[in-house]
């Protein structure tokens, strides 16, 4: 059976936190390169909800400057369904719950 000296586990346990210091450094350089990384959004689209319909098909509610557009997505195509009023969403919530 090996034996592990003092200076062994210590060079083992710096080396380790060498190894999780570059994975935080290399996250916080990505996220600087790029904000929206994970936010789903830019400073005049925002992603509100998606829907799968199928394995390459999907349906995207999106906000742009304050306005909601039904997005429907397949794999060689992008399509406007339907510019969808506030109010109607408004509704549609509270008549759901209204029985």
């Amino acid at each position: 059976m090996p034996t592990f000296s003092g200076l062994d586990i210590f060079w083992n346990f710096l080396i380790f936190l060498l190894v999780i210091a570059l994975l935080v450094a290399t996250l916080f350089f990505l996220k600087k390169l790029n904000p929206s990384l994970g936010k789903g959004e830019g400073k005049n689209i925002r992603f509100v909800e998606s829907y799968d319909l199928g394995a390459r098909q999907k349906i995207i509610l999106l906000e742009v400057n304050g306005e909601r557009f039904l997005v429907g997505v397949g794999p060689n195509q992008i399509s406007l369904l339907s510019k969808i009023e506030k109010q109607t969403i408004e509704a549609v919530d509270l008549n759901r719950f209204s029985d």
